[in-house]
């Protein structure tokens, strides 16, 4: 019953979680923790040393302060069972997958807009130096040309994306039943029982229990943050082919962007460690970076639903800021050959384009 009033007390948001402590805690075997931050690296290790100390303590009361004795107390394992409890009660995901699904999910967005982002700054700049994009916009509103670079692409990184995750779901449905047979039976009533890692290793245990379920409106979140990231991206890596005439120049030009998108990874995993920290959900709100973030965040913490709107609504509007600032970019420098223009060109390039 006590249990039940905590867990209660857990989904009322009244606490972060409560700890399980039996004789297996007394003996310095285990203790399980069960709360909504059981997937934050930091939170969990300082409860698990604030568990060691007070059995070290007790060990020593009931034993007599010994000098000789205090390290060897102090050595001894300390298995944490975690369980996250979200608004609807226990979460019947594993921690394991959560972490693989969130890590996965963030860094296939990040290859996608660096692979399919670059590929439409290579293609701006083919159809510049080519002279190809002069009979181009002689019918065709520029535009329009621009919005069908990044829709024709951003539609076949869709495919690419979608076609992988069908793949990667078949295979660990089906092919780690046929590639590892009973080592893959024992991890699922390993982790089915509360020992992830007792079937063998935690990759193991992945393959047993397969992924966690993703709710609708997760899903949703996710496929708008790759889609609006994707044209945020998208369109100033069309910017910057417009601007330069080489391939030697369009590196330079590109690191600025490139930086934007290298910081979100740099921060991945102290974000990881921590996703409830106030570098995390500043991130995540962040136009620049909350594409790859927020999906972060999602897959490994509950995440109030105002913040992932808010995320979702700075990044349609920096979109539409890019939009605009990339079509008037891209509508000049497609024409404009010579040396790479300085700030003050690309400000009159803004402005007086038409």
């Amino acid at each position: 019953m006590a249990q039940d009033r905590a867990l209660l007390r857990v989904e009322r948001e009244e606490v972060l979680g409560y700890l399980l402590l039996d004789s297996a805690t007394v003996k310095g075997d285990s203790v399980r923790y069960e709360g909504r931050n059981a997937n934050s690296h930091n939170d969990v290790d300082a409860i698990r040393g604030i568990v060691r100390s007070q059995v070290l303590a007790q060990r020593m009361e009931r034993d007599g302060i010994d000098p000789k004795r205090v390290a060897a107390f102090a050595r001894f394992p300390l298995e944490m069972h975690t369980q996250r409890i979200d608004d609807k009660g226990r979460d019947r995901g594993v921690q394991l997958g959560l972490i693989f699904l969130g890590y996965a999910v963030a860094l296939l967005l990040y290859m996608m807009i660096v692979i399919y982002g670059q590929a439409i700054m290579r293609s701006v700049l083919e159809e510049k130096t080519t002279r190809v994009a002069e009979v181009v916009v002689s019918s065709v509103n520029t535009d329009i040309l621009l919005a069908g670079k990044i829709l024709g692409v951003g539609l076949v990184a869709i495919t690419q994306v979608l076609s992988w995750v069908v793949l990667s779901i078949a295979a660990m449905k089906y092919g780690a039943q046929y590639i590892f047979g009973e080592q893959v039976q024992a991890a699922a009533v390993a982790t089915a029982a509360g020992s992830p890692g007792a079937g063998g290793s935690p990759g193991l245990g992945l393959l047993a229990v397969g992924l966690p379920p993703v709710p609708l409106w997760a899903t949703v979140a996710l496929f708008l943050c790759f889609v609006l990231g994707f044209i945020f991206y998208a369109s100033l890596f069309a910017a910057v082919g417009a601007m330069v005439n080489s391939q030697e120049d369009v590196q330079q030009a590109a690191t600025p962007v490139m930086l934007l998108l290298v910081s979100s990874v740099i921060f991945m995993g102290p974000i990881m460690a921590n996703p409830g920290s106030a570098m995390a959900r500043t991130m995540s709100m962040l136009p620049t970076s909350a594409p790859i973030i927020m999906p972060l965040r999602i897959t490994l913490v509950p995440v109030p639903w105002i913040e992932v709107v808010g995320a979702l609504a700075g990044v349609a509007a920096a979109c539409a800021a890019s939009i605009w600032l990339s079509g008037r970019i891209y509508r000049v420098g497609l024409l404009m050959y010579g040396k790479k223009p300085s700030l003050g060109e690309l400000a009159r390039w803004i402005k007086y384009a038409r």
